[in-house]
């Protein structure tokens, strides 16, 4: 019998960021390469001090359109959000809390991805971000352990 667990959590963060400058300014304070982030992938880093202290961590995603969403199960939105506003001097960045519409579930186990395709959600890979007709984001989570996502 193919199981499958879960766990549900509330994001510490959930932040979109738009405007016309958002990709270069992202890239400018992240430790993870945003330059060839394709519209439905993501890539997890972290936020570092002047110093290279560790400030925070996130998994930015890029859903189509002109838009990124940053994502932590730890560092909370006041503390992205106060680093990054900090630096926004001259962009074209907008930065929005968006971590109280959200709340997520993780689901991993070997029936995991027949279980999101019978209930109509998507199975992205890895690293990869789908959007649901339900408006859900999938988040491809992988892992040692299998296939891992988080909703």
């Amino acid at each position: 019998m193919e199981g499958v667990c879960a766990h549900s959590f509330d994001p510490a963060a959930w932040i979109e960021v738009t405007g016309e400058d958002a990709a270069g300014f992202l890239q400018g304070q992240f430790t993870g390469d945003l330059s060839a982030l394709a519209p439905g992938a993501g890539v997890y880093g972290l936020w570092l001090s002047a110093k290279g202290k560790i400030e925070g961590d996130s998994l930015i995603v890029r859903p189509p359109g002109d838009r990124f969403l940053l994502f932590s199960r730890f560092t909370p939105a006041a503390v992205l959000l106060e680093r990054l506003e900090k630096y926004v001097i001259a962009d074209d960045v907008i930065l929005e809390d968006r971590t109280s519409e959200v709340s997520g579930y993780s689901l991993w186990g070997p029936g995991v991805a027949a279980f999101l395709e019978r209930n109509g959600f998507p199975v992205p890979a890895p690293g990869c971000i789908e959007h649901s007709e339900t408006g859900v984001w999938v988040v491809g989570t992988g892992g040692p352990a299998g296939d891992g996502y988080d909703l």
